[in-house]
Parts: C-alpha cells; structure tokens; sequence
C-alpha cells in the first residue's frame, strides 16, 4: 500500500500524492488480479477502498464542499462516486504533478520517500479558478542534498 500518512493534517499537495499512488496501487491491482496475474486480495481492496475514501473526504480542508456524491449506476442502485467539485480539485492537482519537470518530479518524490510533510509545497493559483503555475514549483520546494 502507499506509505501510511495522517491524512487528517498533512499538506494538500502530501494528500493529493497520497490519492494518487493508492489510487493507481488499487487500478493495477484489480486490472491485474482481473489477468490472473497475481491472485485477488479482495481484503487488501476493500481496505485500500476505505482509505481512499478517508482521503478523498479530506479534501474538505482544502475547499472541497463535499467530496462525494450518491449516484445511480447502470442497474439503478444508487453509489457513492466522486463529485465534480473533488473531481475539479483532482484535476487541477494532476495537472500540476503531470508538468513537473524530472528534476522537480523527482525531487518531490524523494520527499515523500522520506516522510518530509511538504507542507512547503504548492503551486501557485487555485484550484478553483486557475491552471497551477509550474514556473514557481522549484521556488517553493527545497532541493535534497
């Protein structure tokens, strides 16, 4: 699983990253337990599910209103999905993460890696009503030595 955070207090961009790398662990881990490429874990999904929607919830800090809705799916049931207010708050933050140069990419990972908050980390803008700015991103983010 993607390394435990608190998700109730670390930095947006920490949470954001958060989301991401368990997002992708579950997506590869259905897909290939799908291929029979590795055995299903449904416990693990289930947990991972959880902790996702614990994450997702916490974006409410951040300016999210409400970070899940009910809807109905294809049979008529009704599920919880993502709203369009996280989803806007997602892709604004994917959008930054995905311009980051290398350096800058791999910079911020060794952050994470070592448990640094980067709580120094954000880029400039806002969700809400602009691009993120990538030309201040090295700015607001120490090198590792």
């Amino acid at each position: 699983m993607a390394k435990e955070i608190d998700v109730t207090t670390c930095s947006e961009v920490m949470l954001f990253i958060y989301i991401e790398q368990l997002g992708y662990m579950l997506w590869w881990q259905i897909h290939e337990s799908a291929d029979g490429r590795v055995p299903m874990d449904f416990e693990w999904e289930k947990a991972a599910e959880a902790k996702l929607q614990a994450a997702g919830n916490q974006t409410t800090r951040f300016g999210v209103v409400e970070a899940t809705t009910l809807q109905k799916n294809m049979c008529g049931d009704e599920v919880m999905a993502a709203s369009k207010e996280y989803c806007a708050w997602y892709d604004w933050w994917n959008r930054w993460y995905k311009g980051l140069s290398e350096d800058d990419s791999l910079a911020i990972q060794k952050r994470v890696g070592t448990g640094d908050s980067l709580a120094d980390v954000h880029p400039d803008g806002n969700w809400r009503t602009e691009e993120p700015d990538h030309a201040n991103t090295r700015a607001n983010h120490r090198r590792p030595d």
